[in-house]
């Protein structure tokens, strides 16, 4: 799961190497929820988010971040922020969403090669 902005380049980075992901292992390896969160801050065009997903891989389902969601993953103040979790819902992994100023950490390739390691 990532929580993202489609106006976030950090974000961008990240989702671009889930996208080089899936075309490399293919879509049933890895299940992804990406959180779109705060999209609303810069008050562009939803359209501008549906484009952005085309681009970076239909597979990938989008669901629309509450507070709500933010507090269930530990209070997400900034993006983006990836959590992975094993097949049984263990997390095995988590990245940003902490404090601070956004774009801070991204899920980077290795990083998420590490995370499904440890579910093997």
């Amino acid at each position: 799961m990532t929580f993202f902005a489609s106006w976030c380049p950090p974000c961008a980075t990240e989702m671009r190497g889930l996208r080089d992901f899936i075309k490399k292992n293919g879509p049933d390896k890895i299940n992804i929820i990406a959180v779109n969160w705060i999209e609303e801050l810069t008050g562009l065009s939803p359209s501008r988010l549906n484009r952005f997903m085309r681009v970076i891989d239909p597979s990938i389902k989008v669901v629309s971040g509450t507070k709500t969601v933010s507090r269930d993953f530990g209070n997400v103040r900034s993006i983006p922020a990836a959590f992975i979790y094993d097949k049984n819902g263990r997390q095995v992994f988590a990245l940003g969403g902490g404090r601070g100023g956004h774009g801070r950490d991204y899920l980077r390739r290795k990083q998420l090669e590490r995370a499904l390691a440890k579910m093997k």
